[in-house]
C-alpha cells in the first residue's frame, strides 16, 4: 500500500504555486493581455483640480465620461462658487425636499444663474447640453454678448438665438472651445470632463479662504469666493471675479 509521507501536500502546493507564477509571467509576455494600471483620462488633470478645490469627490472623478445632468451642474457651481444662501421657496414641483439636489437647486435660483425649464418645472435630472452649460456658466460670470454672427464652426448656425453671443464671447476668452473637427455641437451631451474644463477655466485660481493672500504674477483668472480677503502684490493677466457667493464680506485689493 503507497505510504503518503507528510512532505507530499507540501510538494504539490508548491507546484501548483509555480504553475500559477509561470502563468502570470506568460500573460504578462503576450501582447495585448498585459496587466497595466488603467489609461490616464486626457482630462484628469482638469478633475484633479476639482477634487483639490472640494468641488467634486475623488470617487465621483474616477467616471469623467458620464453626461451629467442639471442637478450636477447645479452642485458643481454652487461649490466653485461658493454659493450657499437658499431661496426661501421655489416654484418647481419637479422638486422634492427629500432629492439630493433639492438644496444645491434652492441655491441656484436663489443666486439666479438657473431658472425653470418651465414656469413650474426645473428638470433636474435632464442632461445637460454644451450649448446650455457654456451660455449658464458664461451669464454666472457676467459676461457680455458679442453681437453678429459667428462663423467660426462648421455648425455655427446650429447653436440657439439665445445662445449665440454668450457663447462666442466664452470662445474668444478661452472658456470653451469647439471639436479638432471644426464643429461646436451645441446639443451634444456635456461630460464631467468637459465641465471640469469650463469650470476650471472659468475659476482660473481660486482664493476660498478668509485672510491675506499675495499670488504674484497671474496667468489665468482668479476668483475670490470667500469673504473677509485681503488680496495684495497680485498682477492678474485674466479677470479677477469676486463671486457673488461673498455677498458683501469685506474684500480688500491692495497693489
Amino acid at each position: 500500500m503507497p505510504h503518503r509521507t507528510p512532505t507530499q501536500p507540501r510538494a504539490w502546493s508548491e507546484r501548483l504555486l509555480s504553475l500559477l507564477l509561470a502563468a502570470v509571467l506568460l500573460i504578462g509576455a503576450v501582447p495585448g493581455l498585459t496587466l497595466t494600471a488603467s489609461a490616464e483620462h486626457w482630462a484628469d488633470e482638469y478633475l484633479d483640480q476639482l477634487v483639490d478645490w472640494g468641488v467634486i469627490r475623488p470617487d465621483q472623478a474616477s467616471d469623467p465620461d458620464r453626461p451629467i445632468t442639471r442637478a450636477d451642474f447645479m452642485a458643481i457651481v454652487n461649490r466653485a462658487y461658493g454659493y450657499t444662501k437658499k431661496a426661501a421657496d421655489m416654484p418647481f414641483t419637479d422638486v422634492d425636499v427629500s432629492d439630493w439636489f433639492y438644496d444645491d437647486v434652492s441655491i441656484a435660483y436663489n443666486t439666479g444663474y438657473i431658472s425653470g425649464t418651465s414656469p413650474t418645472t426645473v428638470s433636474p435630472n435632464y442632461v445637460l447640453n454644451r450649448e446650455m452649460a457654456v451660455f449658464i456658466l458664461g451669464k454666472n460670470m457676467m459676461l457680455k454678448e458679442t453681437p453678429g454672427e459667428d462663423m467660426s464652426f462648421s455648425d455655427s448656425r446650429d447653436i440657439s438665438t439665445w445662445a449665440r453671443g454668450v457663447i462666442k464671447t466664452a470662445i474668444d476668452t478661452g472658456i470653451a472651445s469647439g471639436y479638432p473637427s471644426n464643429r461646436f455641437a451645441p446639443e451634444d451631451k456635456v461630460t464631467l470632463a468637459q465641465m471640469a474644463v469650463f469650470v476650471t477655466h472659468c475659476i482660473g485660481t481660486p482664493v476660498q479662504q478668509p485672510g491675506e493672500h499675495s499670488l504674484g504674477g497671474v496667468f489665468d483668472n482668479v476668483t475670490i469666493t470667500s469673504s473677509d480677503v485681503t488680496l495684495k502684490d497680485t498682477t492678474i493677466a485674466g479677470d479677477l471675479y469676486v463671486s457673488g457667493g461673498v455677498g458683501l464680506g469685506g474684500i480688500k485689493l491692495e497693489n
